[in-house]
């Protein structure tokens, strides 16, 4: 009997921990970066800088691809696990016939045979679009893998856009963020006894916040418009609903904090006087009035307050 017999979301749970992975490298590259130029640098520090991050990125590159092959298993076993067991009974385990066997004990079909499979036995066929894209993954992963060439290393950009494209493919489009935000929930920082929920949730909108500016700040307008669904060239300020969750927590500097930030509250291209949030997806409908207290000239059509300051702009 097979034993421990893995099911889709057990495929999928360790793709998105790869993907997630993948991302956090790229974060942290592209934030250590910014912080270093902050401060003044010699004229060839960004070739020097990224010359020496390409060990983790080609590692992070390669997370990727496995994220992706995890996510075609997972696609295979929802019709049956058993399809993923190498067809050459001569290469099972030797006692299988006789006792207990766990799944991960058998050889299971190659990599490069995933795609086939996949379309072979699943509803949803992948299309040409994504096997070229596979392809040409696989490719340049391994061109750079055994080069050692300083010319051949992953582009920041490439690695966030086959992070987005993989995780859109498999898990729906624009739904990034929503999966950044169940990943900080479910991360050992929220297992901290001295905060409180509210400040918990406080960094998670901060952290979360932080990492899309920075990605939004290094990716091009069509990436952003394909993988984050707004336009990076409209009017945008400030989120006043994300910004109550930021003064949920304890040390939260306004003026220090807001570095990397960029403003989420988008301008709608249908009404000037209506702007959504991309991270927490709310809407806030304007008044173009100054406010008497703060100077500023949003007022909240819904409560008749200053977005900002919150005086009551009717008294």
């Amino acid at each position: 009997m097979v034993l421990d017999i893995p099911c889709k979301d057990d495929f999928f749970n360790m793709g998105d921990s790869l993907l997630n992975s993948a991302w956090d490298n790229f974060i942290t590259l592209l934030k250590d970066y910014s912080e270093y130029i902050s401060v003044g640098c010699e004229e060839e520090f960004e070739e020097v800088f990224f010359l020496h991050a390409k060990p983790k990125l080609m590692s992070s590159f390669t997370l990727v691809q496995q994220a992706v092959e995890f996510y075609l298993k997972g696609n295979i076993a929802e019709v049956s696990p058993y399809i993923l067991i190498s067809n050459d009974a001569r290469n099972w385990p030797k006692n299988a016939a006789k006792s207990d066997v766990n799944f991960s004990e058998f050889r299971t079909i190659d990599a490069q045979d995933l795609v086939k499979i996949h379309n072979t036995f699943s509803e949803n066929r992948l299309d040409e679009p994504f096997k070229v894209w596979f392809n040409e993954m696989r490719n340049i992963r391994n061109k750079i893998m055994h080069s050692v060439s300083s010319k051949d290393f992953i582009e920041p950009t490439h690695l966030a856009e086959a992070i987005l494209t993989a995780h859109g493919h498999f898990l729906g489009s624009h739904q990034w963020i929503k999966s950044r935000f169940i990943y900080h929930l479910n991360s050992p920082s929220n297992r901290i006894d001295f905060m409180t929920e509210r400040e918990k949730e406080g960094y998670r909108y901060f952290e979360v916040h932080e990492e899309i500016s920075i990605a939004v700040k290094a990716l091009n307008p069509s990436s952003v418009n394909k993988f984050f669904g707004f336009n990076k060239k409209s009017k945008a300020m400030e989120c006043n609903f994300c910004e109550e969750h930021f003064e949920n927590i304890e040390f939260y500097d306004h003026g220090r904090w807001r570095t990397h930030l960029i403003d989420t509250l988008v301008q709608s291209e249908l009404s000037k006087t209506s702007y959504t949030c991309f991270i927490c997806e709310n809407t806030l409908n304007v008044l173009d009035a100054q406010c008497v207290e703060c100077r500023d000239t949003k007022i909240n059509v819904k409560d008749g307050h200053c977005v900002w300051c919150k005086n009551d702009y009717w008294e």
